[in-house]
């Protein structure tokens, strides 16, 4: 990985689980919060500042986010995508992976495990993957 901080979005509704997630991302010196928002109308805003990774929920006041998956891929192809979500089950997981999520964090996750998982995947810098998925279940 770059000395750059690796800069980070975040689409998420609940205020609790957004401070929580944008305190994390804040309190590494090697991420960097570029932008937030809570729902799916103010998430193309967040493609305009050009993320390396997209933390998106799934349960959203207008939608799903996973809808919007296929937006940033089209838009920023390098970008990854990590689900946060509070379901842990096998259908919301392959779920979320057919939708184009190249990961998957429970909500609940420990700050340790949402750094690994974040880490992991935004230092990934080609289309040839190691794994599919990074799973928290």
């Amino acid at each position: 990985m770059s000395d750059a901080p690796r800069s980070i979005a975040i689409l998420e509704d609940d205020p609790n689980v957004a401070r929580h997630f944008r305190e994390i991302v804040q309190g590494a010196s090697d991420l960097s919060l570029v932008g937030m928002a809570d729902c799916l109308a103010d998430a193309p805003a967040l493609l305009d500042l050009g993320p390396d990774l997209f933390l998106t929920d799934i349960g959203l006041p207008d939608g799903s986010g996973l809808t919007f998956i296929p937006d940033i891929k089209a838009r920023l192809p390098e970008c990854r995508v990590l689900v946060i979500t509070a379901f842990g089950d096998r259908d919301t997981v392959v779920t979320a992976l057919n939708a184009g999520a190249d990961g998957y964090l429970l909500k609940d996750s420990s700050t340790a495990v949402i750094l690994d998982g974040i880490r992991a995947r935004s230092e990934e810098h080609t289309s040839e993957r190691q794994s599919r998925a990074y799973l928290v279940c």
